[in-house]
């Protein structure tokens, strides 16, 4: 299993989109959602949306955290081998997830991995020459 953990302060455009579509990957998941007071009801709009869902985990700040410390909240509750922070503005294909594991199983002394993020039309936001994976 893999935890996501998704920080998430007025992204009301995308939280639900990016739950969603780490919710439909191809490998088990555990999506944690940590709330760091959003004033634009991007919290409400998740629960309506796929509150019930079970591999769903909200935390609710009453202040804004920072980044950081609100990852650090969702730590102690992961069960996943594997741990994901992911921004609420990204979204991933449904084997994303797959294929890093698949990437962290073949170099086992391999700490952290990344991948290649694009945008939305599909170009690539930035790229390392002469990188080796």
């Amino acid at each position: 299993m893999i935890s996501v953990i998704i920080v998430n302060f007025n992204s009301k455009d995308c939280l639900v989109k990016c739950a969603q579509s780490v919710l439909a990957s191809t490998v088990p998941v555990e999506v944690f959602v940590i709330d760091n007071c959003s004033e634009d009801k991007s919290l409400s709009l998740l629960k309506n949306t796929i509150g019930n869902e079970l591999r769903l985990h909200i935390i609710e700040n009453e202040q804004n955290r920072g980044f950081a410390r609100a990852s650090n909240q969702a730590l102690p509750m992961t069960k996943g081998e594997y741990i994901l922070f992911l921004n609420p503005d990204c979204l991933i294909r449904p084997d994303t997830l797959e294929c890093m594991l698949a990437v962290m199983e073949a170099h086992p002394d391999a700490g952290i991995a990344g991948c290649l993020i694009r945008n939305p039309d599909g170009s690539v936001v930035f790229r390392l020459e002469n990188v080796e994976v």
